[in-house]
């Protein structure tokens, strides 16, 4: 054989080979099966975005887009969430999970799933964007993982006591 078709080979191969891999990180949801199973981990999924606590494992690096398009890597730590003080100074606001296994993900939608959030679990969103889904999604922080949780999975906390200045509005990102 030619140089160049050995060449042109090789290129073809590589092309094969990064659309595989492309292809397999943008893949959409797997349907569950007739049984009437969950899709598989870290994979899209359709409404609820919902998943089991632990899912995202396997997307371990992959960064998530900012509201101003940067991209943020996490660096997973431990589950707790991060000081009051430390994130209000930000203007993160406080809120709760309102569904077990509410899913964080790199970008509204159809994002790599991240991780997952436990029901009543405590973490931080700084402001929510609307999204092809009809639903509004909140650029969100929990225990070094930062990405996006779909706004019906969480709720702001109140803050009644004696100078707690009410509960906050999540504002919209920019």
């Amino acid at each position: 054989m030619t140089t160049s078709l050995l060449c042109a080979k090789r290129i073809a191969a590589s092309l094969l080979t990064f659309g595989a891999l492309a292809s397999a990180t943008m893949a959409p949801a797997a349907p569950a099966d007739a049984a009437g199973t969950q899709p598989f981990a870290d994979v899209a999924s359709d409404q609820p975005d919902v998943g089991a606590l632990g899912e995202g494992k396997a997307n371990a690096g992959t960064p998530a887009v900012a509201p101003d398009g940067t991209l943020v890597w996490s660096t997973p730590t431990s589950p707790q969430t991060r000081p009051m003080s430390a994130a209000t100074a930000q203007g993160w606001i406080a809120v709760t999970a309102t569904a077990d296994g509410a899913r964080i993900r790199s970008r509204p939608v159809d994002g790599p799933v991240l991780g997952t959030i436990a029901y009543g679990a405590g973490f931080w969103v700084s402001c929510t964007r609307g999204a092809s889904d009809g639903h509004a999604w909140g650029w969100s922080y929990r225990g070094g993982t930062y990405g996006w949780v779909r706004g019906d999975l969480w709720e702001v906390e109140q803050h009644t006591g004696p100078g707690g200045g009410g509960t906050p509005r999540v504002p919209q990102c920019p």
